[in-house]
């Protein structure tokens, strides 16, 4: 039997002008059954369609900020590092396989990135616009889960992670505020925090706040989600 092919989008380093994407996104892909295949922004909407017809599903990965125009807002001060081809990118790849009932992973940048695509807003900068937070970008190294979540019991979410209560790794400093149309929140930091967010009206459309792909190897939850990515896009 053929192993889903399972699209990961990448990130960009403008000084050198190479994409790249942690191994660790890629070894939790193959562990699960699938065939990693990493996805440099496309501009040309033929080479979107011929790629997304031919993915078996989509993980969206960590990376930059998304930039605020896309929620009608002006830049806060502690915005960071963003990328607009990305951006543009990743939300047009993201509707087309979302139109095309195709499995999709948000992780990180990915969960705040479905919420942007589908109408929903970002808070810029937790710490100066939610100074009540716990700390999102952690010291340690990102094995290490450093907060507890809450999961919404009876939710996609809770059932392929077999818990509603784990702790997470947590490296942002965006997240989301205004939860798009269509999705719905199904996990929490103890501050209140998104984390996970669910579609009603999509067959398997899940974003994590938290970073699983840093902590599948030791995290039965973690690898959980890629088992449940690789399994929805038909492994």
């Amino acid at each position: 039997m053929a192993r889903p092919c399972i699209g990961i989008t990448t990130a960009h380093n403008a000084g050198q002008d190479y994409y790249y994407c942690r191994n660790s996104y890629i070894g939790g892909v193959r562990q699960a059954g699938g065939v990693p295949l990493l996805l440099p922004p496309l501009v040309d909407q033929d080479e979107l369609l011929s790629c997304a017809g031919r993915l078996d599903a989509l993980l969206l990965s960590g990376g930059g900020d998304a930039h605020p125009s896309l929620f009608g807002e002006q830049p806060h001060c502690k915005l960071g590092e963003f990328d607009p081809v990305r951006d543009d990118f990743e939300i047009r790849m993201l509707r087309l396989m979302i139109d095309l009932g195709k499995p999709v992973l948000g992780i990180c940048r990915g969960i705040q990135v479905i919420n942007v695509a589908l109408g929903g807003s970002l808070y810029q900068d937790l710490v100066s616009q939610q100074p009540q937070s716990l700390q999102h970008q952690q010291g340690a190294p990102r094995r290490y889960p450093t907060h507890s979540v809450t999961v919404r019991q009876g939710s996609k979410l809770s059932d392929i992670l077999g818990a509603t209560r784990l702790q997470v790794n947590s490296l942002h400093h965006q997240a989301i505020k205004d939860v798009a149309p269509g999705l719905q929140a199904t996990a929490w930091a103890d501050d209140g925090v998104i984390e996970g967010v669910e579609a009603s009206g999509h067959p398997w459309l899940l974003g994590v706040q938290w970073h699983p792909e840093g902590m599948w190897e030791h995290d039965q939850a973690a690898a959980s989600l890629f088992r449940a990515l690789v399994s929805a896009a038909g492994g």
